[in-house]
This record gives C-alpha cells, structure tokens and sequence, in this order.
C-alpha cells in the first residue's frame, strides 16, 4: 500500500478514500479537520515518530465538530489509534503531516452521519528555506460573524485560498488577515507573533484567529529558555512599523521568520533568535513536553 489511510475504520489507499459529491461536507462547506506534525528520528535500522501535543488537536477537532452540529463516531482514543494504524503502515522515514478529516453525509435514509478520514502527507518543500514574504489580504477579516475562527473548517479554509494566490501572484509567499477594526489577525496557514525588544506580541483569538496550539507550545518553551516576555495583545497596522522582528508559526510549518510584511521590512536576527529555539526545542522535546508526547515506534 502506496499511501495508506483510515476511513470510517477500513484502511483504503488515499486515492481512494473519497467523499460524495453531493455530501454536505462538499456542498455546504460542512467539514473540519486538524492535524499535526509527525516527527521522525531514527536510530540505526529503527525509527522513532512523535507527536506533541495530539490530544490537544484532536480536542479542538471534536470542539469543530460541536460547533457546527457533526456528529463524529469515533471516540478520541478511538482517533489516535486510527493515526497509529496509518503511522504503522507507512513507517515513514521523514516527517509528515498528520491529519484528520470530518466530512457530513446523508445516507439514503436521510440520517446525517460523517465520514472521517486519517491519513499523513509528506511535508518536504512546505516550508521554505528563507523567510517568508507576505502581502495584504485584499479582504478583511470580518470578526463577530458567521462561523468563529476558533473552528478549523473547510469554510474558512477555501475562502482564504483565493487571497494566497493573489499575493502569490504578486510575487509573496501569503497573504495576513486584517479585521474589519484595523487588527491583525492571521495569515491562512499559520499564526503570527511579533518581536518587540525583550517582548513576544500575539494577536487575541477575539481579533480573528485559531487558537493555534504550537503558538501556546512555543509559549512554554519561551518561559522555559529565554528572558522574553509573552504578551498577548491587540496588533494594529499601525503597530507593525515599530517591530524589530515577526514570525509564523503552525504544526506544518514550524517557527519561521517574516522578513517582509507589505511595505515593512523586518531585520531578521531577532526573529531567528526565536526559531532557534524552537528548533532547539525539537531536537529533545521529551524534557518539556513531558505529558503531551505520543510516540511510535516501528
């Protein structure tokens, strides 16, 4: 098997794990996901993956599916064993990508139900070698209405889409959000932070964004290793002039510099300092991540 993955408790290659056409999830935008990054270290012939953090993605999955009404089978260990099973199968030797996916259906007796999809994809090129270059979004971000931001679905998912391929096309890596109060909230893969001398500036969740639980595991590893203070915060447009220094940071993606944001230009030292130790971090994240790792073996 190729590239296998779970659906609703079968293994089926990927290619073939397909949702209908005519689902809710794909006509009315009626599906969440989440995922998170799938280390891989080997010793010798062996091979070690881990997690960090994978109860806590798949808690704000099951919260995605109660706020929009999907009803999800599956229990969260029920969730974790099915990663397990794909992890098994496809003893990757690099990272991955980990994800789950939600899809509403009807059946044919008119029963609502969902399809839930497990499955990992490579991440080699998803992160470029230099820093990341972003542009406006054309549109705002408006906040207060429609479905939260806190909910990680396709909804919002598709409709930033359009904005990435407009900055892409303007010669940026992506694109940031601005709500309709003139904050900034973030771009459509990632969260942002801000460096500030000996402070760390974060948007709110009330400005527009995912609560994005790398963001709160680098949080732990700034208390843990550096003098900066973390402070989170309303981030206007206004403000970003007076930064040193602004990163993105997801699962995927990891904690990577910005060196451009529009017209603002960002030395990018003092962001590479805060990658650093990051990625520091992730060369043993068993000393500070001690209840929140999930390892598999193979």
């Amino acid at each position: 098997m190729i590239a296998p993955a779970w659906q609703n408790g079968r293994i089926v290659e990927l290619a073939d794990a397909r949702i209908a056409a005519t689902a809710p999830g794909v006509l009315r935008a009626r599906a969440v996901f989440d995922g998170c990054r799938l280390f891989v270290r080997g010793w010798g012939h062996r091979k070690r993956a881990f997690t960090i953090s994978m109860s806590h993605h798949i808690a704000r999955l099951q919260a995605s599916c109660d706020a929009l009404g999907i009803h999800l089978a599956y229990t969260s260990s029920e969730l974790v064993d099915a990663a397990r099973v794909v992890i098994q199968l496809m003893q990757p030797h690099y990272d991955m990508g980990l994800r789950w996916f939600v899809s509403e259906r009807e059946n044919q007796s008119g029963s609502v139900g969902a399809d839930v999809t497990v499955f990992a994809r490579s991440l080699h090129g998803y992160t470029k070698p230099r820093p990341y270059r972003l542009n406006f979004a054309k549109r705002a971000r408006w906040v207060g209405h429609g479905i939260p931001y806190s909910v990680k679905t396709m909804s919002h998912y598709a409709a930033s889409r359009t904005e990435t391929l407009s900055a892409q096309q303007n010669g940026f890596d992506d694109c940031l959000f601005v709500n309709q109060f003139g904050d900034v909230a973030e771009t459509p893969r990632a969260n942002l932070i801000f460096v500030a001398s000996n402070e760390l500036h974060s948007p709110r969740p009330e400005d527009g964004i995912l609560s994005g639980i790398t963001c709160k595991s680098l949080r732990h590893v700034i208390g843990k290793h550096s003098t900066f203070r973390w402070c989170e915060r309303r981030v206007s447009v206004s403000d970003l002039a007076s930064y040193t220094g602004a990163l993105m940071l997801s699962s995927s993606l990891g904690v990577v510099p910005i060196e451009r944001i529009g017209p603002f230009e960002y030395l990018t030292v003092a962001s590479r300092a805060v990658a650093d130790l990051w990625h520091t971090a992730m060369l043993n994240p068993a000393q500070l991540f001690l209840t929140d790792i999930d390892e598999f073996d193979y």
